[in-house]
């Protein structure tokens, strides 16, 4: 059923737009529910879902990237301001789905100890979370609109990463969990000013 939706947004939509993004992070969410499942009978099922759900997450960030990082050609195809941020601001809460899902991978990955990932996968999505708040062009989409998904992509990847020894003691690991609490804290300060 998902993948008719896919095949049918992505007839009706360009490859690259947010809704066909958002509808590879959920079937990389369905994936991961078939890595749980398989998981409780054989590890050896779970291998080819996990790789398969990273391919899902990939697609997606690539797609989402593509969309905050526009060539000149594509700021060309969007022809108004206000079709432009609708895309950003759809392009986010998938890109942080997406993250989030880059996370729970690892730890399926660890459950099943398949040798295939390793955690710069988390490093890199747990930097790219917090770069969307340090960018001065997603600051605010991040920190107002989007702000509950925002929260619950970095402290899903926090707890991941602190709750993974292996994860929490890479180089620069306690640097990137020292900017996301600095990061949850000024968002508190934020929303206790208004």
């Amino acid at each position: 059923m998902i993948f008719r939706c896919l095949t049918v947004r992505r007839k009706i939509l360009s490859e690259d737009h947010f809704e066909v993004a958002g509808i590879l992070v959920h079937l990389a969410r369905l994936t991961l529910l078939k890595i749980t499942s398989d998981i409780k009978v054989n590890n050896d099922l779970s291998t080819p879902h996990l790789v398969k759900a990273k391919q899902l997450v990939n697609d997606s960030i690539r797609i989402t990237e593509g969309i905050l990082n526009p060539s000149r050609e594509n700021r060309k195809k969007l022809n108004s301001t206000f079709a432009m941020e609708r895309e950003k601001i759809g392009a986010i809460v998938v890109l942080l789905q997406a993250l989030e899902v880059v996370g729970l991978l690892e730890a399926a990955r660890k459950r099943i100890q398949a040798p295939a990932f390793d955690y710069q996968h988390v490093e890199q999505a747990l930097r790219r979370c917090i770069s969307l708040y340090n960018e001065p062009h997603t600051r605010n989409v991040v920190s107002k609109a989007l702000r509950q998904h925002y929260l619950k992509c970095l402290h899903s990847l926090t707890l991941i990463v602190q709750h993974d020894p292996d994860i929490s003691d890479a180089p620069q690991m306690q640097g990137l969990l020292g900017e996301s609490q600095r990061i949850v804290k000024l968002l508190g300060e934020e929303n206790n000013t208004k």
